[in-house]
């Protein structure tokens, strides 16, 4: 009898050990699958396109890309590539695409960002988006695009793009009919205090706005860091295309001499978007 007891005991032991392995195992693969499941989640938000702004207005047609940190560089150097560098050799753009776009084609099996911006190049030249704006200084004499729109600096995001350029360069209108409506010049001298903290300093400083309206939407240009003193128009002035403005400076937050081209659309102007997609990136000025 004691025999068969030991058996009985035994031969539970040995099925307890295998349910308890087995246990163990299926932890371990419900714990795999959950962390597999957690970094796709982490990947899918890298590439993760969504409508709201840095600012306070959210639009369907204004994109920004959150976060985009990862794809800062390549889409920078990109940009360069196709727009500031191949107009400055040849006088004329290879292309442009927006991130937002860029990283679509990418989510959609595009295998670089070279490649998912070359896709958006070739679609965008059916795409028949109304591009009312010249560039708003010669292209020739800049010598950077050293910032893009909805770029990601820190909680916040740019509002415009930079194009660095000599200081007293000018700025152009660039577009006719439009309406000035801002004028200000606090800064009385050519520089600028960044320390990555915009909290710390006034953001635009010297500023210019000009207001136009096409096909029934209002359109609110920006510009900002403006040299000192150099307004060559006042508040109510009915500008024209190429018509002097004032002149590339670097004041209120910045660190070189830069003009920061800014778009916003509809009258209360909260409603921040990217000025490229409005210009025609081959029209210039001398």
């Amino acid at each position: 009898m004691m025999e068969s007891l030991k058996s009985k005991i035994l031969k539970f032991g040995v099925i307890g050990t295998v349910i308890t392995l087995f246990l163990f195992l299926f932890s371990g693969i419900i714990i795999i699958v959950s962390l597999l499941n957690i970094i796709g989640n982490i990947a899918s938000k890298q590439v993760e396109v969504t409508s709201t702004t840095n600012l306070d207005g959210e639009d369907p047609n204004v994109q920004m890309v959150k976060p985009n940190a990862l794809y800062s560089n390549e889409y920078l150097r990109l940009v360069r590539e196709y727009v500031f560098n191949s107009y400055k050799n040849t006088g004329k753009i290879k292309g442009y695409a927006s991130l937002d776009k860029v990283v679509s084609n990418l989510k959609n099996g595009s295998s670089s960002m070279e490649e998912a911006y070359k896709k958006e190049v070739e679609d965008s030249k059916n795409n028949n988006t109304l591009k009312p704006f010249s560039m708003p200084i010669n292209m020739k004499e800049a010598t950077n695009i050293s910032s893009y729109w909805s770029q990601e600096r820190g909680s916040e995001y740019h509002s415009g793009w930079d194009i660095s350029a000599k200081a007293q360069t000018s700025v152009y209108a660039p577009a006719d009919n439009g309406t000035v409506i801002k004028v200000t010049f606090p800064s009385k001298t050519n520089s600028g205090s960044w320390n990555g903290n915009t909290s710390s300093c006034y953001k635009m400083n010297n500023e210019i706005h000009i207001k136009y309206n096409f096909n029934g939407r209002d359109y609110l240009v920006v510009f900002a860091h403006l040299y000192p003193n150099s307004a060559k128009v006042k508040v109510g002035d009915i500008v024209k295309k190429g018509q002097k403005v004032a002149e590339v400076g670097t004041t209120g937050c910045s660190t070189g001499n830069h003009l920061h081209i800014e778009l916003r659309l509809d009258s209360d102007y909260k409603k921040h978007t990217d000025f490229f997609k409005y210009a025609d990136l081959n029209s210039t000025f001398s």
